[in-house]
């Protein structure tokens, strides 16, 4: 488990993805399916928030599968803050709370 600060897990999002938030991917850790912040933006009438981005798979806004069905790339129903944490970092907010966080996404130029 890695553990950083928000401050550092910020940094972070703008090197691989810029300033604009919207654009910054993230893979669910039970499906593996890649989501952008304005993805859940676009679905905002479901109750979706670029804020969730990060710790729920887009699935959950789209009819996703159970999250633990083994269909790899389809968007699921998992969370982060569910019953089982498969997440790899947790950011320490400002209050010292501890956010479980989906990886981010490598930029289009990396994943080739």
């Amino acid at each position: 488990m890695r553990e950083i600060t928000h401050e550092q897990w910020l940094k972070e999002g703008v090197d691989l993805f810029g300033k604009n938030f919207d654009a910054w991917k993230f893979v669910c850790p039970a499906c593996g399916h890649v989501a952008s912040t304005r993805d859940f933006t676009l679905l905002r009438v479901t109750g979706a928030t670029r804020n969730k981005a990060y710790c729920e798979c887009i699935g959950r806004y789209v009819g996703g599968r159970p999250a633990m069905s083994n269909q790899r790339g389809q968007p699921c129903d998992y969370a982060a803050y569910g019953l089982i944490d498969l997440c790899m970092t947790q950011v320490i907010a400002p209050t010292n709370e501890k956010i479980s966080v989906f990886e981010f996404a490598k930029p289009a130029c990396e994943s080739r």
